[in-house]
């Protein structure tokens, strides 16, 4: 009498192939979900081949991406130019709205963003070389931390929007980031966490792409020039600038060859606050493009769609962090795309 055919079971499919398997899925349904099957599916999610990039934008998981609630914006506004002295001015004009943006708080338990780094680094280990986080990550100290000490060779690192992060929490985490080629940075005016610009120059000799998006004043265009000379590629795509700043920042920086200002605002605080294209400040721009070796604009340079919504959107809080929200990814510099 014939045996009857033995089915092979999906835990003894070789790992090679589970490995194939777990690539075509979203890195949240690999660490929630395959990663604790059984140890066969477990050991496979440790392939190093999937863990090359830790992208937290495109997940789904919206409990793990918050930002705190804001109740009262005149007392975060008093609370900004006590603390942060050279935005004061603009700050106090710009933002000074009957609501802030609201978002859910995160929830007790397992969802947060520290547990969430813990288990995908149990599968990624050190193999991490980009790390993107998604735009409403409420990054605090302790997830900064944890994401420096387990993914230390990081070399293109994404920051979101919010954050409350102390200057030692900064220092320590790109102190373990010596490989880092590549920095985007988001930073809403309203948002008070620190931007210690002197840790990540003397630790990341190697970081030559800065892509900052939010306000350029003359103290941080200083700030960049002294600690990030070594930089060659520098976007500020969608950001407000200050003329004098932007003047600043092209004059010191010795290494820059291509910076682009696609769909950037000029911000003049006297007589009144005051909103300008970029293609409005024709002398600086002519500065900038004999300095440099490559000068990125609007595509259509006096007539841009994107800059006058922009230049609608200027006003509003909650229309900012959505239009911060739709661009910040893309840029017409390669490698700060993604």
């Amino acid at each position: 009498m014939e045996k009857p055919e033995q089915v092979p079971k999906w835990e003894n499919l070789s790992r090679d192939i589970l490995g194939i398997i777990f690539g075509k899925l979203e890195m949240m349904d690999v660490t929630m979900g395959a990663s604790r099957v059984c140890t066969s599916w477990f050991l496979a999610a440790q392939n190093g081949t999937l863990w090359n990039t830790v992208n937290l934008v495109v997940s789904h998981e919206h409990s793990f991406f918050y930002n705190p609630r804001v109740n009262n914006t005149k007392e975060l506004v008093v609370g900004i130019r006590m603390s942060e002295r050279h935005y004061t001015i603009n700050i106090t004009c710009m933002y000074l709205l009957p609501y802030a943006p609201h978002y859910r708080q995160i929830k007790q338990g397992q969802n947060n963003l520290g547990n969430l780094l813990i288990e995908i680094t149990k599968l990624s280990c050190t193999a991490p070389r980009n790390l993107f986080f998604n735009f409403y990550s409420y990054i605090q100290d302790k997830e900064l931390v944890l994401a420096a000490e387990r993914m230390p060779n990081v070399e293109k690192l994404v920051l979101p929007m919010w954050s409350s992060l102390s200057e030692n929490s900064f220092r320590f985490a790109f102190s373990q980031w010596k490989n880092l080629r590549t920095l985007v940075i988001v930073k809403n005016p309203l948002n008070t966490g620190t931007l210690e610009l002197q840790a990540v120059g003397e630790n990341c000799t190697n970081l030559t792409n800065l892509k900052f998006v939010g306000l350029l004043d003359e103290h941080l265009a200083d700030q960049i020039v002294l600690h990030l000379q070594v930089l060659k590629r520098l976007s500020l795509r969608c950001s407000f600038l200050y003329e004098q700043g932007l003047s600043r920042l092209v004059n010191g920086l010795k290494n820059l060859e291509i910076l682009n200002l696609s769909h950037s605002l000029v911000v003049s605080l006297f007589p009144h606050l005051h909103f300008r294209m970029v293609n409005k400040i024709e002398d600086t721009l002519s500065m900038v493009s004999q300095k440099i070796h490559k000068l990125i604009t609007c595509p259509r340079f006096f007539d841009c769609g994107i800059c006058a919504d922009w230049l609608h959107s200027a006003w509003s809080c909650w229309k900012i962090c959505k239009y911060f929200e739709l661009f910040w990814q893309k840029d017409e510099i390669e490698e700060f795309n993604f």
